[in-house]
């Protein structure tokens, strides 16, 4: 099993940024939920999940994806994932969930489109 890092920064009362480091898998899927948890009790802002340094990711990190994404949704809340990898924008592609999910190539690309909306 892998070892993930995960570590917010709130840029501004709005928007948080959490970035997930390394192997995303079972072992510490749990970890990752706790703290978007705490995260979507906001029920208002922007949520950017920093994937670039992410080198591993199972079916459930996968899966907690999907479920942040719908729970960003009820909660209020916008969801941007940055990443520039090809194997993970491919890996969202082949299971037809890139029209899910609002992707950008960086996390300064994210904050960028933040302060033009």
């Amino acid at each position: 099993m892998g070892s993930a890092t995960f570590q917010r920064e709130d840029p501004n009362p709005e928007t948080t940024v959490l970035t997930i480091t390394g192997e995303l898998d079972v072992s510490n899927v749990g970890d990752l939920r706790r703290r978007l948890d705490e995260i979507l009790d906001r029920r208002s802002g922007t949520l950017i999940l920093d994937l670039g340094a992410l080198v591993h990711m199972d079916s459930s990190g996968l899966a907690e994806l999907i479920s942040v994404n719908q729970r960003a949704r009820l909660s209020g809340m916008r969801l941007l994932l940055a990443f520039d990898s090809r194997g993970l924008r491919r890996t969202i592609e082949v299971r037809g969930l890139d029209g899910m999910f609002t992707i950008v190539d960086s996390r300064a690309d994210a904050l960028a489109a933040l302060e033009q909306a």
